[in-house]
């Protein structure tokens, strides 16, 4: 499930990382260019919380698209609150340099990068623009992090405010060496009902179920049933050539297959009926044989995202194993992790499960109040191996430090897993780079800290979960809101993660 953003044109986003908010504040006034002062205009409407006063501004300033404009940097605003200017940065573009502007957010502690691109000629419109989601800028150094004995406190009081504010709703966990150390939830599971969220609350996971998949595939690996370097048509016999011969298990592990049909509208409403992994492969078929043109197929050059590729992995599971995918990973993952809380689809209903509210084609009326709808699910996917999993706070911390610890996979196969085996783009200038493994992303810092783990987004859901191998921490949050982005990187920064 991918993250939303991207809108319109020329509009960069990027989902990185943000930090910590008691560093050192440079309260200096915005650069006085006509960009800049634009930018200033923009938060000032945004800061407010009024989509009329955003509105008047997305008016005022582009051509087009007035209604998608508004609602994207309302919703910006209610992912990460009010924000404040912080300095200017110069990043490396393709064409040189380009001016970054820097706010922080006065609750939520988010750093958020602004920059718009304005016509040569009057009125000057905004014809393109990017929002950086983002570590700290350059320009301020790391703070010590807490003590052990501090995070409780000062953890809670981040989300105490932010939840109170309406910027996040769900359940955080940290641990460090195996230990946890905070544990806690926020807001609402089911608004309706009165249901507040807690420990035991099942959060919807998102594209954090990948990694149940890969460890699954891994496993058969390791029991000699595959190799990753099989390919796709050894275990899935029906599926058309070139693909079936080009593309192998360690492509679909990696999102370099360049199987990829989630830009498709037909073909992910036909998903919609799918209750088993066996539709979802029809669904493939189906679509493959319609869309046609197999013969100028090509693997892609380095990575390239892909919900489709993992759900292959589902097919190959249950053709490997002789068993349901679900029941591969209740049998051979949950039950060994010691996961009571988990499961791997959604085709029954679950009163544990919490609710989703989501920004998402939300109304004025829902953006002036400040109020994320209830996510309605007629019109989703309820089994997909890439990524309807279900679980806790708890149950995902048992999941990662069973990975961790070589309780699920044996210590080459784990390290192999893990591993930054392909990279994933990074904009220049981070700080760190972005790979993946086999369905586990892996980020690694300047300094040399690592995090490997998942996140996952979808309406109504932000969820991550990364273990940091050099300091022992591990860190999973569960939202019931999109927009979680900010959150992980904040306590990455608080606790010394990475």
């Amino acid at each position: 499930m991918k993250r939303f953003l991207s809108l319109g044109v020329g509009f960069a986003a990027f989902l990185t990382l943000p930090l910590h908010a008691q560093q050192a504040e440079r309260a200096t006034t915005t650069p006085q260019t006509r960009a800049s002062s634009r930018v200033a205009s923009l938060v000032e409407a945004m800061n407010g919380g009024d989509p009329v006063e955003i509105a008047r501004f997305v008016a005022a300033n582009y051509e087009s698209d007035h209604d998608q404009w508004t609602r994207y940097w309302a919703s910006l605003h209610y992912e990460v609150g009010p924000l404040a200017f912080h300095s200017a940065e110069a990043e490396p573009s393709r064409g040189g340099e380009r001016q970054i502007l820097w706010y922080h957010g006065q609750t939520t502690r988010a750093w958020v990068g602004l920059r718009l691109t304005l016509e040569p000629d009057e009125p000057f419109r905004i014809m393109a623009g990017g929002v950086r989601r983002s570590p700290r800028p350059r320009s301020v150094a790391a703070r010590s992090p807490l003590t052990l004995a501090q995070i409780p406190d000062t953890l809670n009081a981040v989300l105490r405010a932010s939840t109170d504010q309406g910027y996040f709703s769900g359940a955080v966990l940290v641990a460090k060496d195996g230990e946890v150390v905070f544990e806690s939830a926020y807001g609402h599971a089911d608004k309706s009902r009165g249901v507040r969220n807690t420990t035991e609350t099942r959060f919807s996971l998102a594209s954090m179920t990948k990694m149940f998949t890969g460890v699954a595939i891994a496993q058969l690996a390791e029991r000699g049933l595959l190799s990753f370097d099989d390919p796709i048509g050894k275990h899935i016999p029906e599926y058309p050539a070139p693909m079936s011969e080009l593309v192998t298990i360690h492509h679909l592990l990696t999102h370099s297959s360049g199987i990829e049909f989630d830009d498709d509208p037909t073909y992910m409403a036909s998903l919609v009926a799918t209750r088993s992994v066996r539709d979802l492969l029809k669904a493939q078929l189906a679509h493959v044989d319609r869309r046609g043109g197999l013969e100028s197929f090509a693997l892609p050059d380095g990575f390239d995202y892909t919900n489709e590729g993992v759900d292959l992995l589902g097919v190959i599971i249950e053709n490997v194993s002789g068993r349901s995918w679900g029941q591969v990973l209740r049998d051979e993952v949950f039950y060994p992790a010691g996961m009571t809380n988990t499961g791997s689809d959604l085709l029954e209903d679950d009163p544990l499960l919490a609710r989703r509210y989501t920004l998402r084609g939300a109304t004025a009326e829902d953006l002036a109040g400040g109020d994320r709808p209830e996510f309605q699910s007629g019109n989703e996917w309820l089994i997909r191996p890439a990524g309807t999993g279900f679980s806790t706070t708890r149950d995902m911390f048992r999941f990662l430090e069973a990975v961790r610890s070589h309780r699920l996979l044996g210590s080459d196969m784990a390290d192999l897993v893990t591993s930054p085996l392909i990279e994933e783009p990074t904009p220049p200038g981070l700080g760190f780079q972005r790979s993946y493994g086999y369905t586990f992303r892996v980020r690694e810092s300047a300094e040399g800290g690592r995090a490997v783990g998942h996140n996952g987004g979808a309406p109504g859901i932000g969820t991550s979960g990364y273990f940091y191998p050099d300091t022992g921490f591990t860190i999973v949050v569960l939202s019931n809101f999109e927009g979680e982005w900010w959150l992980t990187p904040l306590i990455e920064e608080l606790v010394g993660a990475m």
